[in-house]
């Protein structure tokens, strides 16, 4: 409080640096007052619990909360929850976010969607009404297309859509390989082959794609420590899963976590 000016003046008056002075000792012994303060004990275990079930980080938590505060949460933590660590809350974040807005949610996504609508197509093929003879098929469906029925084109439509989401959702969906297996699997779906050829086909692809959920959901678990991954999944998708359509238990056990690479890696089935 002694700066002074170029003059050699000082810079503050005497009542200035008083008032300065009081403001100072007055947030001082607020200070020395809250460190002082009994601790909030239904507070400690909210914090405690926020932080020892990985619901919020320990920084986040302990943000502008008094030194006795943080110093009880920490003796606390280590009683309620031994097996806390911040590595581990670092861990199932990272693997919310990739599951959430990431990468892997994205595939999940992606899988999600095109069971779907392989269970739309298969619907639309078995109103084509196809016999087993795919010569007629075809010169049925050629009639009907020329007297304006819109059950060949409604396929067609259909399949062009599922086709490109099957292969983003297996294979990616970039490069040359990504296009000639879109052709291929496009041709598997021939509106004019019998109707059981065509279930068949469908039920193979979401059987594929149910194996690629079981290696997400297994990541998941591992990485995050929770059993919820159904509700992650459209309701015909947790079929593909093998779930009859239910969600998994909210409040399941978690699972143990693997080590290295953050308890999760990219896995193809």
């Amino acid at each position: 409080m002694n700066a002074v000016k170029p003059d050699g003046t000082p810079k503050y008056s005497a009542g200035q640096q008083a008032a300065v002075k009081q403001l100072i000792d007055i947030y001082a012994a607020k200070g020395a007052k809250a460190s002082n303060a009994p601790v909030d004990n239904e507070k400690l275990e909210s914090v405690v619990d926020m932080i020892g079930q990985y619901k919020a980080s320990s920084t986040s938590a302990l943000a502008r909360t008094p030194p006795q505060f943080r110093q009880a949460v920490w003796q606390r933590l280590q009683d309620k929850y031994p097996d806390w660590s911040e590595q581990t809350y670092n861990q199932e974040n990272r693997a919310n976010v990739a599951f959430g807005t990431g990468p892997q949610g994205n595939v999940v996504r992606s899988l999600s969607v095109a069971t779907d609508h392989l269970d739309t197509l298969k619907q639309i093929a078995h109103a084509l009404g196809n016999s087993d003879k795919p010569a007629y098929n075809r010169l049925r469906q050629e009639y009907l297309k020329q007297t304006g029925s819109p059950l060949p084109t409604n396929f067609d439509a259909a399949k062009g859509i599922v086709g490109d989401e099957v292969v983003k959702a297996v294979v990616g969906s970039g490069g040359a390989g990504a296009l000639a297996d879109r052709e291929e699997i496009k041709a598997t779906l021939n509106r004019a082959m019998a109707t059981g050829q065509i279930d068949g086909a469908i039920d193979v692809y979401i059987q594929l794609m149910g194996g690629q959920l079981k290696g997400l959901r297994s990541q998941y678990e591992r990485a995050t420590g929770k059993k919820d991954f159904n509700t992650l999944l459209t309701e015909r998708a947790r079929k593909a899963l093998g779930t009859d359509g239910q969600p998994d238990a909210a409040g399941g056990a978690a699972a143990p976590k693997a080590g290295g690479n953050d308890g999760w890696t990219v896995e193809k089935e």
